[in-house]
């Protein structure tokens, strides 16, 4: 995960270190410039100039992917994905559960071994998977992409360029709007990376992909918070999914009706949720420590 360490990111840090510690393996990276303690969790890097001062509010603002270009090249300089099957990009404002991911994943790759050829032959090769905001890479993909990492990774110099600082894998719409979010930038990359390489699932988190056999992925993002989007309300959305739990399909119904009109009127949309190893937008730490309960 990319971090500025700004305030909040820190309140944020020891919930989501919790859920990384989880993980065969997690590294936060930050830069150069960045205050906070030098923990052992966090590697710093060097961060391109931009358009806006280090120390402006809003630097960075639409522009992650001028720091995580560079988490990357560290990644791939150290070659870091040589000991993972799979790496995941996730933020800090991800609710996030490595034991449901690595589920997820495994039925991803069943539902494309059950696909068409292309499918069944894109297992085996450069694989990349979007989980709404969230993203999913295997090594062989990052293997391939470490071949044009020089190209893809560096950085926009022109100062007359909006996009400056971001990398030339955003370059049309950093050069365009001056942004380069992760979210925009990755769902490309595939193209870029090799034509062997392969991409599936949603762009937007909370949304179904199916297969070439019509075979839906499972849900792998979630971001809805139905009955409020105010603190309280996500935290009560959470309250409710844990109350599913262990409830099948054939027993929500009547379980939602029990628990008032509101509920009642979202009760699909709270119960989808049970099993996603990503809920996005868990931006207060209270938020992360319900979740973890």
């Amino acid at each position: 995960a990319w971090t500025p360490r700004r305030a909040n990111d820190e309140r944020l840090l020891p919930y989501v270190r919790k859920q990384f510690s989880e993980c065969d393996g997690y590294t936060f990276f930050t830069d150069t410039d960045a205050l906070g303690s030098a923990d052992g969790d966090i590697l710093q890097v060097e961060v391109p100039k931009t358009k806006r001062s280090r120390k402006d509010s809003l630097w960075l603002y639409h522009q992650n992917m001028v720091g995580i270009a560079p988490a990357w090249t560290f990644v791939i300089e150290h070659s870091i994905y040589e000991r993972f099957d799979w790496l995941v990009n996730v933020e800090l404002d991800h609710f996030f559960v490595a034991s449901r991911a690595r589920t997820c994943i495994q039925r991803h790759l069943e539902i494309l071994r059950e696909g068409s050829q292309e499918e069944r032959k894109s297992v085996n090769g450069p694989l990349m998977l979007a989980w709404g905001n969230a993203f999913v890479f295997s090594r062989k993909f990052i293997e391939v992409m470490a071949t044009k990492w020089t190209l893809l990774g560096k950085p926009i110099t022109e100062p007359s360029n909006p996009g400056m600082g971001c990398p030339m894998m955003t370059q049309q719409r950093a050069t365009s709007t001056g942004s380069c979010e992760q979210d925009m930038a990755y769902p490309g990359l595939a193209h870029q990376v090799s034509s062997d390489a392969r991409k599936y699932g949603p762009d937007g988190c909370s949304q179904f992909r199916n297969s070439a056999t019509g075979k839906t992925f499972p849900l792998a993002c979630w971001q809805d918070f139905p009955i409020g989007s105010d603190l309280t309300g996500q935290m009560n959305a959470f309250r409710e999914i844990a109350l599913m739990k262990n409830l099948n399909r054939s027993q929500i119904k009547q379980h939602c009706k029990t628990r008032g009109p509101k509920v009642a009127a979202k009760c699909e949309i709270l119960y989808r949720a049970r099993d996603v190893p990503v809920m996005h937008n868990v931006k207060d730490a209270q938020l992360h420590e319900l979740a973890q309960k």
